[in-house]
């Protein structure tokens, strides 16, 4: 199965040719509970003798419940996010999937570390339930500027602003090509910020991104947090739009949320790399 993941720190968003899906990316230690609660989409993976607790289980019972914000993707909860996306949305033995790294950490020595860390043979449990798989091939994508591969876009030149949770990426898109000097990793995202109406996120990245744009660029924004920092960012930037991707199913176009255009735009890459239309 083809899957385009982006695993983020504060959700796993996920496209697959069946739709797409979401889930709580929160991991923690497994432990013995005394009262048992029974949360909403609670996951206890098992993987290399290790048990841990994923989503809410992990969120509101782990001793140390994380979410691991960093600048790479290349790092062992990314893999364990991944796996259990696999579990749930996958019933193939082989899969491919396309994954995203930051703008600033998409180096080629990261993408190899990327993907020698997630090909191979696996044998997980997800709440009880064994899956033997393989990650056959893996593409590493670039955050933000892949998701233009989500969507019907009107114009060849743009700007994409990525608000993530961890991060935030900025990506610049010129006569369809993507710019790397104007494209840039902020180091700061929605769930690092102590403003509850994200306003002083908007207005950093507003400060930030002046450095390239101009008042008149078409910009785009997309991200879990696109609509709750679209009146700051439309103020310096009048033509701003929330990005709506198109998720293709059975020859049907559906919109979706912003927070999945990255993993649209993963999985849509997919199609276009291993050939499968």
């Amino acid at each position: 199965m083809l899957l385009g993941i982006d695993a983020g720190n504060n959700e796993v968003k996920v496209a697959t040719e069946k739709g797409v899906f979401s889930f709580n990316s929160c991991l923690g230690d497994a432990r013995d509970r005394r009262i048992v609660t029974a949360y909403d989409d609670e996951m206890m993976l098992h993987y290399e003798n290790e048990t841990y607790w994923v989503g809410e289980l992990a969120e509101k019972e782990s001793n140390f419940p994380r979410r691991s914000m960093g600048a790479t993707k290349a790092n062992e909860d990314v893999k364990l996010r991944i796996l259990t996306a696999i579990h749930r949305y996958s019933d193939d033995y082989h899969n491919t999937v396309v994954v995203g790294q930051p703008i600033e950490m998409h180096l080629p020595s990261e993408k190899d570390k990327l993907k020698r860390m997630l090909m191979g043979k696996y044998k997980v449990i997800l709440n009880g339930v064994e899956k033997e798989f393989m990650i056959d091939e893996v593409a590493v994508a670039v955050e933000g500027a892949s998701s233009f591969f989500g969507w019907f876009v009107e114009s060849s030149s743009f700007r994409i602003i990525d608000c993530g949770s961890g991060t935030v990426n900025v990506a610049s898109i010129i006569d369809w090509e993507q710019n790397d000097k104007q494209s840039f990793t902020l180091s700061f995202g929605a769930n690092s910020t102590r403003a509850n109406d994200l306003t002083a996120l908007a207005r950093g990245i507003v400060s930030e991104s002046t450095k390239y744009f101009q008042e008149e660029d078409f910009v785009l924004l997309v991200g879990g947090a696109a609509e709750k920092i679209y009146p700051v960012i439309k103020l310096s930037y009048p033509n701003t739009k929330i990005g709506q991707p198109v998720h293709k199913k059975n020859n049907e176009y559906t919109l979706v949320h912003p927070k999945y255009a990255n993993a649209i735009g993963f999985y849509n890459l997919a199609k276009e790399i291993y050939n499968n239309g």
